[in-house]
This record gives structure tokens, C-alpha cells and sequence, in this order.
């Protein structure tokens, strides 16, 4: 399916003085980022925020089949059909989401699938009953693809657009870099109390700092209206 972009998207290209390797100009490019990353403040606190929610994120994906099977009982069948719901609704999510985005922003948008992931949570830490497993199955899907896809759109916003490459490999390296902390989380807690319905709890503290976080985060839309009235 990816195919098409590759063969028929064209590339804008950049003219680079070549009296240095493309490798050179890279690490120069990504030390200046780097340095110049305190004057985007707003980027900076997002970048943040998304490290500490997309965590959480991360961690609950990871866990959830081990969760299902240990301390829920599910089959292997029962854990492909409880799979499958998560990656139906995550692509309904991004759908709908999408539109819901467009119309009360980014910003917004992300702020409701962070309180969605903490009801799905604490429906994960309540539910008992395999049936009702599968509607958090359901929430968690819609949760995931919202998110996911709503954080990218919102960092095309408040990136600079001669830096895109670069702080995208920044936002690339903060999501992969996230999947430690939680993880380590989950099997700490679950290790020293021996139970995965408070280990899946204590996630939330990632959801929450996010969302501290991300309250900070000026939203782009908003300032640009404030320029054009002004």
C-alpha cells in the first residue's frame, strides 16, 4: 500500500553546497538543533509531554496481550480476536479523530484520548470479565490511533518549516526512546506486589505528567488568530 507514494510522490529537493559530505552537514544541522532547541520552548515542552504520554502508551501496548492471558485467562484465539478489535478501532479512531481535530484543533484533541487512555485504565484495573475486556480492547484501539495520529499533526504545527526532517527525527527518537521507563514500571510493580491490576495502574502516571505537560503547550492555531487580530 506504500508503494504508490514512493513511486509517484516527487521529493522537493534542497541545494547543499557540496564542499562537505552529506554526513557532515547532517551531525552540523542536528548539533544546531539541539543547541537552538531552547529557543522553541513550545516545541520543547511538547516534545516533553508527548515523551511522557506516548510512554504510557508504549507500555500499555506492550503489556496488554500478557495482562489478557495472565490475569484474565484468555486463550490464544481469544487474545487474536481481542487484537484485532484494538487494530479495527485504532484505524476508526485516527478517522474520526481526524475530524475532530480539525474542528476544536490538535491541542484538544490530544488532551481527550489522554483522559480516554486513563478510562481505559481504570476499566482495565476494574474489569474482571473477559466480555467487558474486550470493550476496554475497544476503547484502548480508538485511544491508540487517535493519539498517535493527532501528535504527528500537531508537531507539523509547531515545528519550523526549514527543520522538518530534523525535529521529526527528534520526535522519532522521543517515541522509541519512551518504551523504557514504562516497561521497567510495569515489572517493578507487578514484581513487588505481585499484581498486574495495580502494575497497569500505576501507567496512569505517565498519561497524567503528559497531560500536566501538555497544558503548558501553546496552541499554534490559537497564536496565529491572536496575530491576525492584532
Amino acid at each position: 500500500f506504500s508503494l504508490p507514494l514512493f513511486l509517484y510522490f516527487k521529493d522537493s529537493k534542497k541545494k547543499v553546497e557540496r564542499s562537505q559530505s552529506y554526513v557532515s552537514i547532517g551531525f552540523k544541522r542536528v548539533w544546531g538543533t539541539l543547541t537552538h532547541l531552547k529557543n522553541y520552548r513550545n516545541l520543547s515542552l511538547f516534545l516533553l509531554a508527548f515523551f511522557f504520554y506516548i510512554e504510557g502508551v508504549n507500555t500499555v501496548i506492550f503489556f496488554s496481550g500478557n495482562y489478557a492471558s495472565t490475569t484474565l485467562g484468555f486463550s490464544d484465539t481469544e487474545l487474536l480476536i481481542f487484537f484485532l478489535t484494538v487494530q479495527t478501532t485504532a484505524i476508526a479512531g485516527s478517522v474520526v479523530f481526524g475530524i475532530i481535530a480539525d474542528s476544536i484543533g490538535q491541542k484538544k484533541a490530544i488532551i481527550i484520548t489522554l483522559f480516554m487512555w486513563l478510562v481505559t485504565i481504570a476499566l482495565a484495573f476494574f474489569v474482571y470479565d473477559k466480555t467487558w475486556f474486550y470493550a476496554v480492547g475497544l476503547l484502548a484501539g480508538a485511544s491508540m490511533g487517535s493519539c498517535q495520529s493527532t501528535s504527528r499533526s500537531l508537531m507539523t504545527k509547531l515545528i519550523p518549516k526549514d527543520r522538518k526532517t530534523e525535529f521529526f527525527g527528534f520526535y522519532s527518537f522521543f517515541g522509541k526512546s519512551s518504551a523504557v521507563l514504562g516497561p521497567i514500571t510495569f515489572g517493578l510493580v507487578s514484581y513487588l506486589t505481585g499484581n498486574q491490576r495495580i502494575a497497569i495502574i500505576s501507567i496512569a502516571f505517565f498519561f497524567l505528567v503528559g497531560l500536566a505537560i501538555l497544558t503548558k503547550v501553546k496552541d499554534p492555531e490559537l497564536a496565529n488568530e491572536n496575530v491576525t487580530v492584532g
